[in-house]
């Protein structure tokens, strides 16, 4: 049953409590060898309506009218009012040993012994709060774990093989909302593929409302090495706070990219990639301005992991190294 609450949430007032970034849930994870997943039964029913708000959900249908007595999709404040309550029952353990992103549980350690324990910790406190899982959905004691649309691992994050399939067997794109489509999906493993703006650039140029939707054979190469970037892109290890960061900076119209690295031992391993579509005034920048450029991005985009930390930046770029020596530098 779907039930358009649009104009209660125009209403409500919106409850700002923060979903967190995927990224950052997987982050917490590095060092882990052993993941277990649980998946709430039924998730949003399992939080009850407040009293003074029961009458609000009514709705009528030929056989009578009804309320809801528990939270339901729909209701604009339902995710944030989901993750708020998981966070609260389960903060002892978190960012410890387990991690929530609305209704998926992901319980995550460096050994087996180790991991039945907090099994058991994290057992007690969903009995103890009356939520329930959905044992069809769960998965225990796992050496790697799809989880958000990514496989996870002792070695690091890559795509999950079933999205890579998807991409792979995805029709080309008839219409502006196929190419979309396609996109979104698309742009959300674009941390894994470098220079992605560069290579996706084609595709983006025919969603702008001033260009007719005309596909072209450059249009069909842009889907097909799409694919090929997503389909064969590299692991990423986690990073570790305790080493210093490596970014390799370059720029190829129409973008710049950087990828952060480190060495965990085997030699320098990317992190995560990023890249940049030039817009405008960007496009006529000279070449070391537009490296700069990658540098800046990559730097605000990163702060969370460089601050406090030694970052060497490779580019191929050489005049660069004379930026603090020059008398005379563009507000840029």
């Amino acid at each position: 049953m779907c039930i358009d609450y649009r104009a209660l949430d125009k209403q409500t007032i919106k409850n700002k409590y923060p979903i967190p970034r995927i990224d950052d849930l997987l982050d917490q994870l590095r060092g882990a060898t052993v993941f277990s997943k649980l998946d709430l039964r039924s998730g949003y029913w399992q939080i009850r309506m407040a009293d003074n708000s029961i009458h609000k959900t009514a709705f009528r249908t030929r056989y009578g009218s009804y309320e809801y007595l528990v939270m339901l999709f729909g209701l604009t404040n339902a995710p944030a009012t989901f993750q708020a309550e998981m966070n609260h029952i389960l903060r002892p353990l978190l960012d410890e040993c387990v991690v929530v992103y609305l209704d998926n549980i992901l319980i995550y350690s460096r050994d087996m012994k180790q991991h039945v324990k907090i099994l058991r910790r994290v057992f007690e406190i969903l009995r103890r709060e009356r939520f329930y899982v959905k044992l069809s959905k769960s998965e225990f004691a796992l050496e790697k774990v799809q989880f958000l649309g990514h496989m996870v691992s002792a070695q690091g994050v890559h795509n999950d093989p079933k999205k890579i399939e998807a991409v792979r067997t995805w029709k080309t794109p008839e219409n502006v909302k196929e190419l979309q489509q396609f996109l979104g999906f698309a742009n959300y493993y674009n941390r894994f593929v470098p220079q992605y703006p560069k290579i996706a650039a084609p595709l983006t140029n025919l969603l702008k409302k001033t260009v007719p939707y005309k596909w072209e054979l450059k249009h069909q190469t842009a889907v097909e090495q799409v694919k090929q970037a997503l389909t064969s892109a590299p692991v990423l290890i986690l990073p570790d706070p305790e080493r210093d960061y490596v970014i390799k900076a370059d720029a190829s119209d129409p973008a710049v990219g950087a990828v952060l690295m480190q060495d965990q031992g085997n030699g320098l391993q990317p992190i995560a990639y990023l890249s940049k579509k030039l817009h405008g005034a960007e496009l006529n920048y000279p070449i070391h301005d537009k490296v700069a450029l990658a540098i800046v991005i990559a730097f605000k985009a990163w702060r969370c992991y460089l601050k406090g930390r030694r970052t060497t930046v490779y580019t191929d770029h050489c005049s660069l190294k004379y930026l603090k020596t020059q008398p005379n530098l563009s507000r840029r």
